[in-house]
């Protein structure tokens, strides 16, 4: 669990971090980006895509109050593939399409947008947006400190801990409209300047050196008098990866040692040698000469 939260958090913040490229020019592009992960992003330009340059309205009419287009679907080639029908209704503020894309995967298909540019809808409505395919899909609750394994559990580190909480939901609900997050703005920095004012003179006149240290990185400090400190002796630990203990021999050092080797009887040219044998003597080269 650790884990896939690990990596759920570096999802997390590529996709805040991540620059988009915008391919189409529309607008309703612009508000894929907001609203989907990156890789779902991806898929929607794609479609975006593709209802710009490959689907086109052949046609229009009214059915009960309703407004059917007839959207052609041509390929690469120009070449007419299928025509889809996609239904709008402005009473019930639906759009549906016979391809049946957002039912079967959860995201809106090409004949939709290729309508919604040509009816200039700018953004997609909320009720087509599925929520596992959204950013930041999981609450900041679940990524709380005081869910790790090995974690400090002092009062100071969970108030600590509560108030990074409340900030980042205070964050996601103005997230997206600027006069909101302007105005957070304006209101952290009025809270810090009073809490700073309040708290500046009498924390330098009277805490120590080791006191501020410790506010700042939200440790206790204990009465080094009441608590000895005892240490001991690292124990060596040696870890998968870390190497042998054998050093690499040199050619050099590898023949001296390969002349201290016994030396064997070349039958060919009956002597004790170490750097050949009957198979490879320079004798039996010189013989097979003419």
């Amino acid at each position: 669990m650790e884990s896939q939260r690990y990596r759920q958090r570096v999802g997390d913040f590529k996709a805040d971090d991540r620059a988009h490229e915008f391919r189409s020019g529309l607008a309703i592009e612009k508000h894929c980006a907001l609203l989907y992960s990156p890789a779902i992003f991806i898929e929607v330009r794609k479609e975006i895509l593709k209802g710009l340059l490959h689907c086109y309205t052949t046609g229009v009419e009214e059915v009960d109050g309703r407004k059917v287009y007839t959207v052609t679907h041509l390929d690469k080639r120009s070449d007419v593939v299928n025509e889809f029908t996609v239904k709008v209704d402005p009473v019930e503020d639906t759009t549906t399409c016979s391809c049946n894309l957002w039912r079967r995967i959860g995201y809106l298909c090409r004949h939709i947008f290729c309508v919604y540019r040509q009816t200039k809808v700018d953004e997609i409505p909320a009720k087509y947006v599925v929520s596992r395919w959204g950013r930041h899909v999981l609450p900041k609750s679940v990524f709380r400190v005081e869910f790790r394994y090995g974690v400090d559990l002092s009062p100071v580190s969970l108030t600590r801990n509560t108030l990074v909480d409340c900030f980042s939901e205070a964050f996601e609900a103005v997230m997206g409209d600027r006069a909101a997050m302007e105005d957070f703005v304006e209101k952290i920095k009025g809270w810090t300047k009073e809490f700073n004012d309040d708290r500046r003179g009498k924390r330098v006149a009277e805490a120590t050196e080791s006191q501020v240290m410790a506010d700042m990185l939200g440790v206790v400090v204990e009465d080094e008098e009441s608590t000895p400190v005892s240490c001991s002796n690292t124990q060596g630990v040696r870890n998968k990866g870390c190497g042998t203990n054998k050093r690499m021999i040199g050619p050099g050092e590898r023949a001296v040692q390969n002349r201290q080797k016994p030396q064997r009887l070349c039958r060919t040219c009956n002597r004790f040698v170490t750097g050949h044998d009957s198979r490879n003597c320079p004798e039996k080269r010189k013989t097979a000469e003419p």
